[in-house]
């Protein structure tokens, strides 16, 4: 559950895992973690990404884009940046404080053919088994969620401008 003054968002969990060698291979992978957690997250998922999988990184960091293509040679890396001032208020209750929750992102310069604008529109072919959904790394909680957001919510369609 997402809460902010203007509104609350609720997310129903399709699966969850701590095993990410469990779920099947995805279209996007939104990397959410603390910039010390982003060299094992990007460990953790690179048996999950092929040529075409496209990582969204959501850390703060002015090099995050570089340490990803370090470590990590396929897949379309967008270097991104979220305005969001956030913190779990409960178990389950993240409270929105602060931004818009506006991502702003580009292209990769290794893959200029692909249009980051694909990422924004979710009616695009998914290879993912449970309705296209995106998958959450978030190494430092320990946690692998593969969220459905609920009919109605827009919740990606709402922040992705």
């Amino acid at each position: 559950m997402l809460i902010s003054d203007q509104k609350t968002i609720t997310g129903v969990p399709a699966a969850a895992t701590d095993k990410v060698e469990d779920l099947p291979d995805p279209d996007l992978i939104l990397v959410c973690v603390k910039s010390y957690d982003l060299d094992g997250a990007i460990q953790a998922i690179l048996p999950k990404v092929h040529e075409n999988t496209v990582i969204l990184p959501l850390l703060n960091g002015a090099d995050i884009y570089e340490r990803i293509r370090k470590n990590m040679a396929a897949g379309i890396v967008l270097p991104a940046c979220v305005y969001v001032g956030t913190h779990i208020q409960a178990p389950g209750v993240i409270y929105q404080s602060g931004g818009d929750g506006r991502i702003l992102f580009g292209a990769d310069p290794k893959y200029a053919r692909f249009d980051p604008k694909q990422v924004t529109d979710f009616s695009m072919p998914c290879r993912s088994i449970i309705n296209g959904a995106p998958i959450l790394i978030r190494i430092s909680g320990a946690n692998t969620c593969l969220l459905r957001p609920l009919p109605g919510d827009g919740v990606f369609q709402q922040n992705h401008r």
